[in-house]
């Protein structure tokens, strides 16, 4: 076997072997973090008019202490009607955004460490949880006009 045809078997192996690898494990973050069972719980509503767009934000997605974070790859929508969240499609290649009604969830604040968070709850197991920095939850309630819930209580 020539050099020649050795790197292009190697290129052509990576080249499906890596993306195949890729979609595995974003899927299997999605799942463990709960993206999955929230994107079936609150299906996007892409008529929601979008009133303030809050991009490259970070959360931490399903239990407080093993939960999955999603650092930097999130955006949130503040819509008049609800709060759509979407990941990247780089790193959530079949994560559909979700949509959950302003009434389907509430905040709580939370004390991480060192940083005070905010708690969005839509169940009432840990894992049915968000956690967001404070000043993302300010902002989503300022833009929201109260419907999030006071920042206030974010302490």
């Amino acid at each position: 076997m020539s050099e020649g045809t050795t790197a292009t078997l190697v290129l052509g192996a990576f080249a499906v072997v890596f993306p195949a690898f890729w979609i595995l494990v974003t899927w299997g973050i999605a799942e463990l973090g709960g993206w999955n069972s929230l994107q079936r719980q609150f299906p996007d509503y892409p008529d929601a008019v979008v009133v303030e767009r809050l991009g490259f934000r970070s959360a931490q997605l399903g239990h407080p202490v093993f939960g999955v974070s999603y650092s930097g790859v999130l955006t949130f929508d503040v819509c008049k009607s609800g709060l759509r969240i979407r990941v990247w499609k780089l790193f959530g290649p079949f994560s559909r955004p979700v949509f959950p009604p302003w009434d389907s969830f509430w905040t709580e604040p939370y004390k991480r460490v060192v940083w005070n968070v905010c708690r969005i709850r839509w169940g009432r197991a840990a894992r049915d949880s968000m956690i967001i920095y404070r000043r993302l939850a300010e902002a989503i309630a300022i833009a929201s006009e109260g419907k999030f819930g006071a920042p206030d209580q974010a302490q």
